[in-house]
């Protein structure tokens, strides 16, 4: 079975007539019946009852016309998925991060991200940079944000840097000895 016999099969289910579904499909109607017979001859089952004035679905028919719709709908959405992957659009992108470091920089970055590719899924797994390196090595996440460039890992990979952060560290002020002392007591 080729899928242009279930094209063909789902025209006729739809049109309910070999004369309309010809047309709609540009063929000579007598190729279009017996592209139908031959379908109905290779899975040996009828499905277009042919005896009234009118044609109508068998069970069977009405059954196969949701799976031919089914598998055509499939097939479409295999084809637009390749054409995305050629285009450089993956059907889904697995992203490592470090939680509660990049409050600003994440969600404006992959906002972007989604404008320019709205049918890529974003899959978000938050990770240390050492957890985010051996994904990426390992192929579990397609990119990280991590904190630094790693010293030792990294063969292959490609860096950019999105971002800059100021680091601060606090520091309690140090008590003298004599200071302790009247604390404790």
């Amino acid at each position: 079975m080729e899928l242009r016999h279930l094209r063909y099969f789902v025209a006729v289910a739809e049109a309910l007539s070999f004369t309309k579904a010809a047309e709609n499909l540009h063929l000579a109607q007598p190729s279009l019946t017996r592209q139908i017979k031959d379908l109905e001859a290779e899975i040996e089952v009828r499905l277009i009852d042919r005896s009234g004035r009118r044609i109508s679905l068998t069970q069977e028919g009405e059954s196969f016309l949701l799976d031919a719709r089914r598998l055509l709908s499939e097939c479409a959405q295999s084809v637009q998925a390749v054409q995305r992957l050629n285009r450089g659009e993956s059907g889904q992108l697995n992203i490592g991060y470090v939680a509660n470091i990049y409050h600003d920089l994440l969600p404006a970055t992959l906002g972007a991200f989604r404008k320019t590719y709205p049918r890529t899924a974003l899959n978000l797994f938050d990770m240390t940079p050492a957890e985010q390196y051996r994904a990426i090595e390992e192929h579990q996440i397609d990119l990280g944000f991590v904190c630094f460039r790693a010293g030792s890992t990294g063969k292959g990979l490609q860096w950019a840097c999105v971002g800059h952060d100021r680091v601060m560290v606090a520091v309690g002020g140090r008590k003298s000895a004599g200071q302790e002392t009247k604390n404790r007591s």
